[in-house]
């Protein structure tokens, strides 16, 4: 069931009292926000830390050094948003949508960006980082299994410890991009020479990083996997 769009008085009284509720004050309301829209609002440095905003829209949004640490955000939208510094640690962004936004030196760590599935969907929704802006972002511990990074630029982003499989870095730039000692990025190509997939993160006995690129990146060739 989608919610009753609220008006802006009553969007900003419910950031006020989940404000409350984060610093355990009186008066203190979680927020309950799912399928609002917020779309092209400036609100920087936002602390919506374990709000429920399912399936909100944040298109366009200003959002820098926000706070959105534990939310559930599953299919959520923030596309063309401005997430510069921000912190999604352990969000729940399973379907959600960060087509063309800059997530620059955002924290990611533990996040869960794998497909979400509506009720009644027949298949699940993949998360949508495409075009996305993650340079120096912290991505350690997150689950990106399926998710489209085409385009996207990970320069010295840090992915300690995250699950990739099947995620689709075609286009992506991985330039400085930091994985675990001792691991490397297996990466596929298509019969035309093309980037394909990232099927897995494998162990790689003494691998060291790459200058300038990803430490251990494996391409394999057309049926070399």
């Amino acid at each position: 069931m989608t919610a009753v769009a609220l008006s802006t008085q009553q969007l900003v009284e419910a950031l006020k009292r989940h404000e409350k509720f984060v610093r355990a004050q009186s008066g203190g309301v979680r927020a309950d926000l799912r399928d609002q829209s917020f779309a092209k609002l400036k609100l920087p440095s936002i602390n919506l830390r374990s709000a429920t905003l399912a399936r909100a829209d944040f298109s366009g949004c200003v959002l820098p050094n926000s706070d959105f640490r534990y939310a559930d955000l599953f299919m959520a939208v923030f596309e063309g948003a401005d997430l510069t510094n921000a912190n999604l640690e352990g969000a729940d962004l399973r379907g959600a949508s960060f087509r063309n936004a800059n997530l620059s030196g955002a924290r990611l760590t533990g996040a869960d960006l794998r497909a979400g599935t509506m009720m009644g969907a027949e298949r699940p929704q993949r998360s949508d980082l495409s075009g996305a802006k993650l340079e120096s972002s912290n991505l350690d511990s997150a689950r990106l299994a399926d998710a489209n990074m085409a385009s996207a630029s990970l320069r010295s982003a840090s992915l300690r410890k995250t699950s990739m499989p099947q995620v689709d870095l075609r286009g992506a730039d991985l330039s400085g991009a930091c994985l675990q000692a001792g691991q490397r990025i297996t990466l596929t190509f298509d019969a035309n020479g093309n980037q394909n997939m990232v099927t897995r993160i494998v162990p790689a006995a003494g691998a060291t990083p790459a200058p300038g690129g990803v430490g251990g990146v494996a391409p394999v060739a057309p049926g070399g996997m």
